[in-house]
Order: structure tokens, then sequence, then C-alpha cells
């Protein structure tokens, strides 16, 4: 990005534990930037060879734990954000600290992030937002997969070799079989429950409308609202 320097702050970055390390180290062959003069805090480096001080990215990376923003303060706008400095506790919980920070900004992006919902008697790790497993095993007969084997990490492309792999480790633990009914007794369930299910012909139909839908120069509209998933498919 043209005119824009890199500030990361002083003491919260670290390369091979050595707190002291250089933005020479961090990004090989950056100048330190005038930012770090404006800000005593803060090690600036420039990230591009355009250079410039017009504009100043800045990361917080704690390395002691984490920190979190509390508060958005101004006078009408947004002048600065309130952060406050975070530890995890024994079950890998962020907590306050109650040792908080400024910093002076003029605009806040939410970011939405994911963790993947705890279920009760079900072994889960706070800290990673996952269920605890090894190699998608939680317990015998219970897998994971995805995020909620690895975390909030990858795409659609990640997570399908990842459900190959898990599901390998399903036919090792049945071998020959389980003795359970399986999918028969999974349709007489859902069937006696009432659930309304989507099977792959019905899709297709969803697929089909969405392409018929489609604005021009766009491949297809998506469907935002399960209901008019169901009613396509119908």
């Amino acid at each position: 990005v043209k005119q824009v320097d890199l500030g990361i702050a002083r003491g919260d970055f670290a390369i091979g534990g050595n707190q002291e390390a250089t933005v020479d180290e961090l990004v090989p062959g950056a100048p330190q930037g005038e930012a770090a003069e404006m800000h005593p805090d803060l090690v600036a480096g420039r990230c591009c060879p355009h250079g410039g001080q017009h504009r100043i990215i800045g990361f917080v990376a704690d390395i002691a734990g984490g920190a979190a923003p509390v508060a958005i303060e101004g006078e009408g706008k947004v002048e600065r954000i309130i952060i406050e400095r975070t530890a995890l506790d024994n079950d890998l919980r962020s907590i306050g600290t109650g040792e908080t920070y400024e910093v002076d900004c003029s605009m806040v992006i939410a970011c939405i992030g994911y963790q993947t919902p705890s279920i009760d008697g079900v072994p889960y790790e706070h800290g990673r937002g996952r269920f605890a497993n090894v190699e998608g095993r939680i317990l015998p007969g219970l897998y994971c997969v995805g995020w909620a084997r690895r975390g909030p990490s990858g795409t659609i492309g990640t997570n399908r070799p990842d459900g190959y792999m898990v599901i390998e480790q399903v036919a090792a633990d049945i071998k020959d079989g389980s003795g359970k009914a399986g999918r028969s007794a999974l349709d007489e369930l859902l069937e006696k429950r009432g659930v309304q299910i989507v099977k792959f012909s019905d899709w297709k139909k969803i697929e089909e409308a969405e392409v018929a839908r489609a604005r021009e120069g766009a491949p297809r509209e998506k469907f935002v609202r399960i209901e008019d998933m169901i009613r396509a498919a119908n």
C-alpha cells in the first residue's frame, strides 16, 4: 500500500522469545519510520518502497496474553479507543487484567470472528474456540471436523479434506461395523420428529433457482433466508 507505514507497539512482539527484536528482523530491509519519533512506544517500519508518512497501520499483538477493546470515546465522533490488556486463565479463557491504554483513532471497524459453541458434557478448549480432540476424536464414538476441530482457520478448501481425514478415523474405529442401524434409523427418527430434510436433488433445485434469478453478469443470486431455500426446493 502506497504512503503507509507499519506500526507495532514496542515490546509487543518477539522473535524467538527476543523482545528486543528490531523491525528490520520483522520486515527485512524496512527502515525505521518517523512514527517512532511521533510516539515513543511505537516501532514503525516502512512496508513498501514508496514509503511516506501519511498513514500508519498499527498492530497490537501483546505477547503476554492479548488485548480487547472496552470503550470507544470522543466528542460526537470517534477520537480514541480504550483497550484492556488480557490474560488467559486455566481454561484458556481471555480475562481482563484491569490495565488499559488508549489508541487515538478516527474510525473503528468491527470484525465478527467465530467461536464454535460448546456443548454440555463435551470436552471443550475455551481459549481456542474448539472441541478438545485428537485428530478429530473427542470421545469414543464422538468426532468433530472443520473449525469445530481446528478452531477458526482455513476455508471450504481446507475443511473438505479435513472431513475426509476424520471419516477415515471413524472407519478405522468401527472396523466391520458399529452394530447400529445407521442411515435407516436416522431416516426413521427424522420422519418420527417431523423434520423436513433437504436431499441432494432438492439442493439442485435450489441451485437452479439461484442461477435463474441472477442479475446480468452474475453467475447466481444466493438465497439468504432458509424459508426461500425450502420454497425453491419444493
